[in-house]
């Protein structure tokens, strides 16, 4: 997969979500952003806020269990909804938050080096 779309009332709030926290940086507009993969993640503008099923979700692999420490953290404290504390899953580790626009994300790394 190479591309995700996603809606929200501000723009400007999840574009600056997706780059302080997951490294995105602007495409070729407002609303599009670029990973350093070539991702792209498409952000468009809608007047009333989407019914999200409970369910749905995207979620960010990083490289290591110090590093999802650290962006959880950060998160914690500049006030980001954590859904779901850091907890061990297998070989895993992981927690999720809500984006702006009141997307679940999933942060996962491996819980061992």
């Amino acid at each position: 997969m190479n591309h995700l779309a996603l809606v929200a009332c501000d723009v400007p709030g999840m574009e600056r979500f997706y780059r302080d926290y997951f490294g995105f940086q602007p495409g070729w507009g407002p609303g599009f952003l670029l990973d350093d993969r070539g991702f792209l993640l498409s952000i468009e503008q809608v007047e009333v806020p989407p019914e999200i099923p409970p369910w749905l979700h995207h979620g960010f692999h990083l490289a290591s269990r110090s590093e999802l420490l650290a962006l959880h953290e950060r998160m914690r404290e500049n006030g980001v909804p954590i859904v779901d504390a850091v907890k061990e899953q297998g070989t895993t580790v992981v927690f999720f938050c809500r984006d702006p626009g009141g997307y679940l994300v999933e942060v996962r790394a491996r819980a061992a080096p």
